[in-house]
């Protein structure tokens, strides 16, 4: 429910514990990262069945923003569904973009209410952003373009998990009075977990009016939550993991 409808009501003070101390407490609650799966997810499938390019992003991000809607327009999902309609509306007519403007137009519309600042998910997630995109063009110097195959990618993702993490270090600190040493292995480890089950959970959402099928996603999307938490548990009970 975290996952899929940000309702995290029901989820253990321990739990949220071991995923503060593992560096992936923002994992559970829906920001760009979880939209940003959801549209590339569903960007492939239409690809798949054939529809054609310029028809597909479009009816993802429609898609998208139905689903922000569906949420209550969280600034940090309304700020990745800003970022996905602008890109694909770039993209469509053939106009050059800069990533920082896209970022920059995400994180101003979230902004319309002002008391969107004080809450700490929508300046963590343009933080965690940012760091991101500062992050990708750092891993295209020096020596990390010597590399080739898994050890560049690898190298990619610990600089760009490194990166965003002492970015959001003050926020987090401030916020939940913790910080995470582990969080930039952590997140490496939990990555591909959360991009097969975001889309899983979702499509369970699209399939509710056939409970049969819907029910039928939901429990094969059950041992990745489970391993999702073990990876959460296990980075947390590290000697000095937070």
């Amino acid at each position: 429910r975290a996952l899929l409808v940000a309702d995290q009501s029901e989820i253990p003070r321990d739990v949220k514990r071991a995923y503060a101390d593992a560096g992936i407490v923002h994992m559970l609650a829906i920001s760009g990262l979880h939209v940003s799966i959801v549209a590339a997810s569903l960007a492939l499938v239409l690809n798949l069945i054939r529809i054609p390019g310029r028809l597909a992003s479009f009816m993802t991000a429609g898609i998208i923003l139905g689903y922000v809607f569906m949420l209550g327009f969280p600034a940090p999902a309304l700020r990745a569904a800003v970022m996905v309609r602008t890109a694909t509306a770039a993209h469509a007519s053939q106009r050059h973009t800069s990533r920082w403007s896209i970022l920059a137009l995400g994180g101003i519309v979230p902004l319309v209410p002002p008391a969107t600042v004080l809450a700490v998910g929508s300046p963590m997630s343009m933080a965690g952003m940012a760091a991101v995109i500062a992050a990708g063009a750092l891993t295209k110097r020096g020596r990390l373009r010597r590399l080739r195959g898994w050890r560049r990618s690898l190298a990619q993702s610990l600089v760009v998990s490194g990166v965003a993490t002492l970015v959001t270090a003050p926020l987090v600190a401030c916020s939940f009075g913790r910080l995470s040493l582990i969080g930039p292995i952590t997140n490496l480890v939990a990555d591909p977990v959360i991009a097969v089950v975001q889309p899983m959970l979702f499509l369970a959402l699209v399939l509710s009016p056939w409970p049969a099928a819907a029910h039928f996603v939901a429990a094969a999307a059950h041992p990745l939550l489970v391993a999702f938490e073990t990876v959460a548990r296990t980075a947390a009970s590290v000697p000095f993991a937070a």
